[in-house]
């Protein structure tokens, strides 16, 4: 057995693999061969299952587009519609205004009459609707239901028993314009109308055209038909769609009726019952309405019978559209995949036998040799691993040199001379690095900034960080804290808190070096301000961290205090302007990023400058500061107050929209109406109020609410206009 004597490791491993190998595909194959003679009826399910899953898909797909064509089609029409009723009324108005303008010389009854004859002529057809709104409610034209000619509109009900044309009457003065919802008791029906009405003040008229709303929904219901027949389905995807009209979800005879049948014309206008039975006896009918009425949607097979007398499958989609009671639906044929089935189980049993029959007499033989084989190098490689391990576990602990003359094969050998040449270079790095150490922590202990070493964890620190936090040492650190973030004091966005951005504060450090990034820390009572910078070191591949902290307490005190001063207007201690451009461009740049809307407010003091002719500068300072802290006591903390002018202010409100703004301003209005300012004389406020846009700038949002604050000083002051 010369052949067996092989010193290499490498061949004896390589040829262990082998017939290892060998061994697992021998038993793998016997294994192989059992299960594969009924894997070509499982095989065959699952491609049926996923072809029938991947045509649900498909189908389902398809059918969705032509529902939502249907929906899309169903809000224009309705939109024309409504936008027809609209042209109407506008067009009325037109008329009447013309008119009006062209008599305005001549009396109010010869206006109303010559303005009533015209439109009875033009809109004869049409459901126009024009009445005086004062308490006699009269009609001038009226031609909604021959019913209703003779009978005066302030006794017209609806069917809750109220009088829609009076509440229409008194709504429309207050809107001017818009759509609405009327019902008119008739005598025997319920007349649903949907109408657009304008109110022509000159007259006192309401102005209307109207549409029955049974109507709208059967103009909508014919076009959505009118659309269905036309739309083009992929007939690569479906072999037919059709549209049903549903009468009775629950089933029985003649529950619906093909409304469209794309493939079968003849069918269109016929009735289905649910005893409707398919080629294989199924009563398929019953199953989808079970589907419609618990799911709104069913995936049934029928199987019919072709020309040629053989059974073929269909795969069909319904859809429930509840508010129209259609059922729209699609098909696909499945007739070639039964054919495809078939083959291909054809191939599978041929190509199983033949792989079966090689397969056990390639195996059979080399399961005998690989097993001889295998039991001869195994316990050669054994035994050498064995040897290997033991000498290396001594020489790992107490760093002696392992006798390569110990093994028989080459290659542990040369893994021992290895092993030997690396507990040399261990024992001088590790010399090496106790020096570097040392060195390091003593010039890290001169220096007067906290220097730290951190993964998150404190991994060792200078003697500025023990004597800042009264520790003796990092042991005596360790017994009660973890990280150095746990002395950090939120001060907000300004200072670094334990996570930035869902990052550590020490990594977000080390990636935004080009910002001066400040943190507070408590000493005692005392809180200091510190600097810090971060840089990233590799050690034995782990990341690691070194920080400086350098203290800037005072300087960080002297620079709040200017900014304090640059700040805020030296006579009613409110934010000036410039504190109020700098909030108002970071609300901005917050918005465009996050969405968040906010408001704007300009107000200033009506007739500031009489009350100063009259009373003196003196007076008017008291009334600027005594203004100032009574609006700083209703708004938020939130919000910013600022002096934008002499007597002219602005207050900005985060996450306000305009409604909340708008009330806001008139809130301070009536504080401000009310209260006494200890002169003889009226304090009133005009305010202008407006919400950010998606395009503002500063100066756009600035220009627009200073035109709401003209607006309101022009309408008469002490008021708040909104744009």
């Amino acid at each position: 057995m010369k052949f067996l004597k092989i010193d290499s490791i490498a061949k004896n491993l390589l040829l262990s693999i082998f017939i290892m190998l060998t061994i697992v595909l021998a038993v793998f194959g016997s294994w192989w061969v059992y299960k594969k003679f009924d894997f070509f009826h499982q095989e065959s399910e699952r491609i049926k299952k996923e072809d029938i899953e991947s045509k649900k898909k498909l189908l389902k797909e398809e059918i969705e587009k032509l529902s939502l064509q249907l929906n899309y089609e169903k809000k224009l029409a309705r939109q024309q519609i409504l936008s027809n009723i609209k042209y109407c009324a506008k067009e009325v108005y037109d008329i009447v205004y013309f008119i009006y303008m062209q008599n305005k010389n001549e009396n109010t009854d010869f206006i109303k009459k010559q303005i009533a004859s015209f439109l009875k002529q033009k809109f004869k057809n049409k459901k126009l609707f024009v009445f005086e709104t004062n308490n006699n409610f009269k009609p001038i034209i009226l031609n909604i239901d021959p019913s209703l000619n003779d009978k005066p509109l302030s006794k017209i009900k609806n069917e809750k028993e109220e009088y829609p044309f009076v509440n229409l009457a008194l709504s429309i003065k207050e809107k001017k314009k818009g759509f609405y919802d009327i019902n008119i008791k008739l005598k025997d029906k319920i007349l649903h109308l949907k109408t657009y009405n304008i109110y022509f003040s000159p007259l006192g008229w309401n102005i209307g055209c109207a549409e029955n709303k049974d109507k709208i929904k059967e103009i909508v219901k014919n076009r959505l038909i009118e659309r269905y027949k036309n739309t083009k389905e992929d007939t690569k995807t479906l072999c037919n769609v059709s549209l049903l009209e549903l009468y009775n979800i629950k089933g029985g005879k003649n529950f619906a009726k093909y409304i469209i049948q794309k493939n079968k014309p003849r069918l269109k206008n016929s009735f289905i019952s649910d005893n409707l039975k398919d080629a294989k006896g199924v009563e398929i009918a019953k199953k989808y309405l079970k589907d419609l009425r618990e799911k709104k949607e069913s995936f049934f097979i029928e199987h019919i019978k072709t020309k040629e007398g053989e059974i073929a499958s269909k795969l069909i989609y319904y859809k429930l559209l509840p508010e129209w009671n259609w059922i729209i639906g699609g098909t696909i044929c499945l007739a070639q995949l039964e054919k495809t089935i078939q083959y291909q189980e054809m191939l599978l049993r041929e190509y199983i036998i033949n792989k079966s029959i090689k397969f056990a007499l390639v195996f059979g033989f080399a399961l005998l040799i690989s097993f001889l084989v295998a039991k001869y190098f195994s316990k050669k490689i054994q035994n050498s691993f064995e040897t290997f391990n033991d000498f290396f576990q001594k020489a790992a602990k107490t760093f002696v040199k392992i006798d390569p003359r110990k093994f028989y094969f080459k290659e542990f050998k040369d893994m021992a001379k290895s092993a030997n040449r690396m507990i040399e270079e261990y024992k001088k790095a590790k010399r090496e690095l106790e020096f570097s150490q040392q060195y390091l922590q003593l010039m890290l202990d001169t220096q007067e900034s906290i220097v730290i070493v951190t993964n998150s964890h404190l991994i060792s620190a200078n003697k500025s960080f023990y004597k800042f936090f009264g520790f003796k040492d990092y042991e005596d650190f360790n017994k009660k804290h973890d990280c150095i973030c746990e002395f950090f004091v939120n001060k907000g966005d300004e200072y670094i808190t334990r996570k930035i951005n869902g990052e550590a504060w020490f990594r977000y450090v080390y990636k935004h070096p080009e910002t001066i990034h400040k943190v507070v820390m408590k000493k005692g009572d005392k809180e200091h301000v510190f600097v810090l910078t971060s840089q990233k070191m590799d050690y034995i591949g782990e990341e690691r961290y070194v920080v400086v902290f350098t203290d800037i307490t005072e300087v960080e005190k002297q620079r709040k205090n200017f900014q304090l001063v640059a700040t805020t207007d030296p006579l009613i201690k409110i934010s000036n302007r410039l504190k109020f451009d700098s909030t108002l461009d970071k609300e901005i740049e917050n918005f465009k990023k996050n969405k968040k809307p906010f408001s704007l407010i300009f107000f200033d003091i009506d007739h500031f400058k009489s009350i100063n002719d009259k009373y003196g500068h003196k007076t008017g300072d008291k009334i600027l500061i005594e203004l100032a802290k009574l609006v700083s006591s209703i708004i938020r903390k939130s919000d910013t107050f600022a002096r934008w002018g002499g007597e002219e202010f602005a207050i900005i409100l985060p996450g306000a929209d305009i409604k909340k703004a708008y009330e806001i301003a008139e809130k301070i209005r009536k504080e401000i109406e009310k209260h006494d300012f200890n002169f003889e004389g009226k304090v009133t406020c005009s305010f202008g109020v407006t919400q950010v846009k998606e395009a503002d700038t500063a100066t756009s949002i600035i220009t627009r609410v200073d035109e709401a604050l003209y607006e309101a000083k022009r309408s008469g002051r002490n008021r708040v206009v909104k744009i």
